[in-house]
């Protein structure tokens, strides 16, 4: 097992293929991620997974799109921002308040899923990912109240929301949910010296600003979400 690598996404070792989910998983979070979803179609939630695992190279290929502009970056209210009007500092900071630097997402270790509700999306509807769908009248309402609200019977599946507040870094996420009994062992690797190190010897967009604020962005968008309280 070599953790570094698994952190980073630069590895599929530890995973295996989901076929329902079209996605890789932890072979050690299958199960759980399994049950979870029949306790979720007992209480009437057909819960689906929009984006699970994402390699390295996936996660680097969705920074350089918004540092492009060919995907939006969005600010705190849903508005698209123009990548060319913002200083390097600030594309950083409206990059990662949606999206991980590339090594340093959760979507790299196959514990983490972005979900929604299949019963209750629209006809033809595409999914934005922005809290309001998870909200007062949103179509995966149920759903977001449902995981917030699991009784102390499923707390064996090992779940948390690493993005349930707003901590001044990340912005709130109640799309994602993380099986939180295996990020300790991550956590424990992903060191600011380890941090610091991936940045210097790979090729990370924006990699000069990184490294000027290194210390801030590892503690303002990693750090800060270490040992997130299961529900």
């Amino acid at each position: 097992m070599n953790l570094k690598n698994e952190i980073t996404g630069k590895t599929k070792d530890h995973l295996i293929w989901s076929e329902e989910d079209k996605t890789y998983v932890h072979r050690e979070v299958f199960t759980q991620l399994k049950a979870l979803k029949n306790v979720g179609r007992s209480k009437g939630i057909d819960l689906r997974i929009l984006s699970g695992y994402r390699s390295f190279e996936t996660q680097k290929n969705i920074v350089e799109k918004k540092i492009k502009g060919t995907l939006p970056i969005l600010n705190d209210y849903g508005e698209v921002k123009d990548p060319k009007s913002l200083t390097p500092s600030t594309l950083l900071d409206s990059i990662l308040r949606w999206s991980a630097l590339p090594g340093f997402s959760r979507h790299h270790w196959g514990t983490d899923f972005d979900i929604y509700d299949k019963k209750t999306l629209p006809l033809n509807y595409q999914i934005q990912l922005v809290p309001e769908e998870y909200q007062k009248n949103g179509p995966f309402q149920k759903l977001s109240e449902w995981i917030e609200s699991l009784s102390s019977s499923q707390k064996e599946l090992g779940l948390s929301l690493p993005y349930k507040k707003d901590l001044g870094g990340v912005a709130k996420e109640p799309w994602h949910i993380s099986f939180s009994a295996l990020a300790p062992q991550y956590e424990e690797t992903l060191t600011y010296d380890f941090f610091i190190n991936f940045i210097h010897t790979n090729d990370i967009p924006l990699k000069k600003v990184i490294l000027e604020r290194s210390q801030e962005i590892y503690n303002r968008f990693i750090k800060a979400y270490f040992g997130c309280s299961t529900i």
